[in-house]
């Protein structure tokens, strides 16, 4: 994945869902007192299934104590390794933000600004709210349609895709 944009250029390279190489360059670097490479904590692999893999609730969560945290020398340059971020909700609790990098830049004696380069979400399904696609019985109903009658194996990979696919429950 290539970040381009008129503040940086990042390349960022990912191993096996859960590490990050982050490669590449703040553009104007003389420009900024302070320049934060920043994500938020990796995803929770838990024993149970029902706990592992849920977003953080807030940002606050989400960041605490992070180890994904880079300080950019003022060469500007960036080459760092990162564990894969989670998602959270923003603070209304009913908004998922993606997995993101945010670069934080500070001009000056000037509030810093944050920059978000979102990254693909490898736990769709995984939510601490109802789905947006929840909104009557036609949710549970419509796999009454999409799956076909089968062995139990294959009915179960079919209804893992038309989840995906469908967003059906």
């Amino acid at each position: 994945m290539i970040f381009n944009d008129e503040y940086i250029y990042l390349n960022v390279s990912i191993q096996n869902n859960s590490k990050m190489f982050l490669e590449g360059y703040i553009k104007n670097p003389s420009q900024y007192n302070k320049m934060l490479v920043l994500a938020a904590n990796p995803i929770d692999r838990m024993i149970n299934y029902s706990g592992s893999g849920l977003p953080f609730p807030n940002e606050h969560i989400a960041f605490e104590n992070t180890k994904n945290m880079f300080l950019v020398s003022g060469t500007g340059v960036i080459n760092t390794v990162f564990n894969y971020p989670n998602s959270f909700y923003s603070r209304n609790g009913k908004n998922k933000i993606l997995p993101s990098i945010y670069i934080e830049l500070v001009q000056g004696n000037n509030m810093p600004f944050q920059l978000q380069y979102e990254l693909s979400d490898f736990n769709t399904l995984r939510s601490l709210i109802n789905r947006e696609s929840r909104q009557g019985p036609e949710f549970y109903g419509a796999k009454d349609v999409i799956l076909p009658i089968d062995t139990a194996e294959n009915v179960m990979y079919a209804y893992s895709n038309a989840k995906l696919k469908n967003d059906v429950g």
